[in-house]
């Protein structure tokens, strides 16, 4: 039983004097390493005396449907936490935090991909307690044979490091990160390999369908997260030459109807024409300003 969910298992001393629960639902760890969900439904027996005889009762193995409802509360939770993040780091890891807990991960995060390359940067990651970490820049080629795969649009799924032919011949490599079982799931844009998804176990795992449309769902939604971002930046930038060049098209202005209305001799109405350039360049500053005060979102 996983240390949290002792309190719900019961114990042999427990059983006997009926003081266990009839009904718990606990997690327990194989010795493989895998999280399994597990639920338990029994009655108790009294003898004569009214002391516990014996307790009749089910155990079953629910990890599917648990870890079914564990994606579903993810993918809810990572739509609305992206709605309120406006940088591409605080979506990155939120991600990779939701993905990483809801598949019981050693680690999980997103690669941005050079394709001519053959390198990944790995900029943040969730990590399990005590893992170390992977960021940084790291080259497809030292790790095995699958990203002709990944440039293909094609997810490498990965049982066992040590036996999957595109990997055993460097599983030291992925030894030294604590890496048994992986998922490389990529992300194309316009035709090219753009990001990569990647999932972590530190024991073989035979990964199911639903979990790969699960990390994909994960990806997809980054991508789009991403791309929102990018444009709203891009607007922002924008924004701030059109305003930068009205301003001086207006400093233009004023100088021209200065030197321009110097003979007219209605005074009133050449000063409140002044008056109102002027205001229009103070509020202009003030805009540029506030524009210049808020933080790149691209910036990771």
């Amino acid at each position: 039983t996983v240390p949290e969910d002792r309190a719900v298992s019961s114990a042999a001393w427990e059983r006997r004097d009926a003081t266990a629960s009839t009904n718990a639902v606990y997690r327990i760890r194989t010795p493989a390493g895998e999280l399994k969900w597990i639920a338990r439904s029994a009655v108790i027996d009294l003898d004569d005396f009214g002391s516990p005889s014996r307790m009749i009762g089910t155990v079953r193995d629910i990890s599917e449907q648990k870890k079914a409802t564990i994606r579903m509360e993810a993918k809810i939770s990572l739509g609305d936490r992206l709605r309120e993040l406006d940088d591409i780091q605080s979506v990155v890891l939120v991600a990779s935090d939701l993905m990483a807990k809801s598949l019981d991960a050693l680690r999980a995060g997103f690669g941005i991909v050079d394709a001519m390359a053959e390198t990944i940067i790995v900029r943040n990651e969730w990590l399990a307690t005590g893992t170390a970490s992977v960021t940084g820049t790291h080259k497809f080629r030292d790790y095995g044979d699958y990203i002709d795969d990944l440039k293909n649009g094609q997810p490498v799924v990965i049982l066992d490091i040590t036996q999957d032919p595109r990997t055993r011949d460097r599983a030291e490599r992925f030894s030294s990160m604590g890496v048994r079982s992986m998922v490389n799931l990529p992300i194309i844009n316009h035709g090219q390999l753009q990001l990569v998804v990647f999932v972590h176990h530190s024991h073989p795992y035979a990964w199911s369908d639903e979990e790969l449309v699960f990390i994909r769902s994960f990806g997809d939604r980054v991508q789009l997260a991403i791309a929102r971002i990018q444009a709203e930046h891009d607007q922002d930038t924008l924004n701030r030459e059109i305003g930068h060049r009205l301003k001086n098209t207006f400093a233009m202005v004023q100088a021209i109807a200065h030197q321009t209305l110097r003979g007219v001799s209605e005074k009133h109405l050449v000063s409140a024409f002044a008056r109102r350039l002027a205001l229009w360049v103070k509020n202009s500053k003030q805009e540029q300003f506030r524009a210049q005060q808020k933080p790149d979102p691209c910036v990771q």
